[in-house]
């Protein structure tokens, strides 16, 4: 059925769902409409809450500002900042997902990320000055809680009407990504003596440099790839519903950051997660650079403040299976020294650019990949060992060995 008596967001051990079809060997499953209506509707709510956050920070920091005439940061906006938006975004979700009985890693995932992260990161744009232009409490609130960049109108300056017809190509783009997305983890589930498999628990030296292996190599690529195409897929939907409700375009999040990256900064700053990106930027980058830090010091800033919430969301978006603090930050660091490295080398060696300008881009893409690759295992940690993609399989068409449930193969 795809539309079931049990609510997705408390689903953990079993698919709700009825196969349209089965072998001797295989179930064959439709996504489920009620998984996404859920979590649409999930999507909405916290971004009105995200907007009523907007309208409280503008009301008494913003404005205040502006009545001052000038910009400069004072007790009481760092009161609101530090005292109470940001702890209010760090201790709220758990508690309120574990007292509504949201099991599901998938909600918990949007629930902890999505408006959370994007509230925090807004708060200290707001503070250091560095907050979207608006005219009005209303249009800054729509800005704060919108769950992605509105894009602006290069000729009027103004944000981007959306048209029917680019939200019916949206539309489509998100359809084609989840069936994408369900195609990949169907591989991953039925051949896994090629692929990697994940819910399993950790295995010994998982941290150590024994742990690095032709195979681990091979496995990183095929699960940083599933959780590309998951991101990409949801954003797709998240744009679509954006669109379809506001009226207004969206910026892409993902740009085809594994296959379409020429260095590691244009992976980061250009291709993956440029929604993040862009929070870490006008929210830990400019901030610290206003302050008078160099720009290798905003970098390390920025990688530092994303691997900092990627170990909160160990606490609240992953509770099947025990946090390990640490490797996740030192996975954002190696990407700090590649980052600054790729700049200084750039700076002192042209033979660095030219190459880069010669080189064919899949070339350029699989060595910048393979700077990470190594160690990707440190930042799929939580996604490998929990029940993420099984509780994600709940959005997807997918082929499923009979009898693995939501709790892993052979479980």
């Amino acid at each position: 059925m795809m539309f079931p008596n049990e609510w997705p967001h408390a689903v953990v051990y079993e698919d709700i769902r009825t196969p349209l079809w089965s072998t001797t060997h295989y179930d064959v499953y439709f996504l489920s409409l009620w998984f996404w209506l859920e979590i649409a509707l999930v999507c909405i709510l916290e971004a009105m809450i995200g907007a009523l956050c907007g309208a409280l920070l503008y009301a008494f920091v913003l404005l205040p500002r502006k009545l001052r005439k000038h910009p400069h940061v004072t007790p009481t906006d760092c009161v609101w900042v530090f005292g109470i938006v940001i702890p209010f975004w760090i201790f709220c979700p758990n508690p309120v997902m574990n007292a509504l009985g949201v099991h599901n890693q998938i909600f918990r995932f949007c629930m902890g990320t999505i408006t959370p992260t994007l509230s925090m990161f807004r708060a200290t744009q707001a503070l250091f000055g560095f907050a979207p232009i608006s005219d009005s409490l209303g249009s800054y609130a729509f800005q704060y809680g919108s769950p992605l960049l509105v894009q602006i109108d290069a000729t009027t300056g103004q944000w981007k009407r959306a048209s029917w017809a680019s939200t019916g190509r949206k539309f489509m783009d998100s359809r084609m990504w989840i069936f994408a997305t369900g195609a990949l983890q169907s591989c991953l589930y039925c051949f896994d003596s090629y692929f990697p498999s994940f819910h399993y628990p950790r295995p010994e030296h998982y941290y150590s440099f024994e742990y690095v292996t032709l195979r681990r190599i091979s496995d990183n690529f095929w699960l940083g790839l599933l959780v590309m195409v998951y991101l990409t897929a949801f954003c797709d939907g998240l744009a679509f519903l954006t669109m379809l409700l506001t009226g207004y375009e969206t910026q892409p999040v993902m740009r085809n950051p594994l296959f379409g990256s020429a260095s590691p900064s244009e992976f980061w700053g250009r291709r993956w997660n440029c929604l993040i990106h862009d929070c870490l930027k006008q929210g830990v980058y400019k901030p610290i650079r206003s302050l008078g830090g160099s720009h290798a010091v905003g970098v390390l800033g920025a990688f530092v403040a994303s691997g900092a919430f990627h170990e909160w969301l160990l606490e609240t978006a992953f509770p099947t299976v025990v946090p390990v603090h640490g490797p996740t930050l030192f996975f954002f660091l190696w990407q700090v020294v590649l980052v600054v490295m790729e700049q200084q080398v750039e700076a002192r060696w042209k033979l660095f650019s030219t190459l880069r300008k010669k080189l064919p881009r899949p070339l350029l893409s699989l060595l910048v990949i393979l700077l990470a690759l190594p160690i990707g295992h440190l930042f799929l940690d939580s996604y490998i060992h929990s029940a993420f993609f099984e509780h994600g399989s709940l959005l997807l068409p997918i082929v499923r060995p009979v009898g693995t449930g939501l709790t892993g193969k052979g479980g």
